[in-house]
């Protein structure tokens, strides 16, 4: 395997053409070509670019083959316009990354949340914030949320049992999708 990169050479105008025929011998080797630019740095010099090429092991070139591509996924992933694409509702399109949802689409979840809402089982009263579970949303074609209730137990069943009672069947099947 070669990595190829750039070294910075010095030459004088009157160095350039024995430089250039001497790089293009084949019999040539890194280290004359490293004597040849020490030599020229007493001379009258001006800086040059020129590609090299260092020799890496195959497990070397898989490491960085491997870092790069996991730098690569990380900024990808990060990117707004990941997210703004990741982030929408595959039912409706509705772009949850900016705060938008459709009111009766089953993705988006009655209530009009797009990414945080608060929580599902007190309506709120704890002052807990319920993150959406997307991929979880976009497989099932239903809002979930990932969240916990900040309220003790026996007070969360009493507003799970007040939504099955004064609720309807629809508000019953959103409460407990929610859960």
């Amino acid at each position: 395997m070669w990595k190829l990169g750039l070294w910075m050479s010095i030459e004088s105008d009157d160095d350039v053409e024995s430089r250039d025929d001497s790089m293009e011998q084949e019999d040539a080797t890194p280290a004359e070509n490293q004597g040849l630019v020490c030599g020229l740095m007493e001379a009258d010099l001006k800086p040059s670019e020129h590609l090299y090429a260092e020799q890496i092991t195959m497990a070397e070139y898989q490491k960085q083959s491997e870092e790069y591509t996991k730098q690569c996924l990380q900024q990808l992933l990060n990117s707004e316009e990941y997210q703004r694409i990741y982030k929408t509702c595959s039912s409706c399109n509705a772009c949850w990354y900016d705060e938008q949802a459709s009111p009766g689409c089953a993705e988006c979840g009655d209530g009009g949340y797009a990414i945080t809402r608060p929580c599902a089982i007190c309506c709120g009263k704890c002052q807990q914030i319920w993150t959406r579970d997307i991929d979880m949303s976009h497989k099932m074609k239903e809002a979930h949320w990932n969240g916990k209730c900040g309220l003790p137990y026996q007070e969360q069943q009493v507003f799970i049992l007040e939504n099955l009672i004064d609720g309807d069947e629809d508000m019953l099947t959103d409460a407990m999708q929610d859960l």
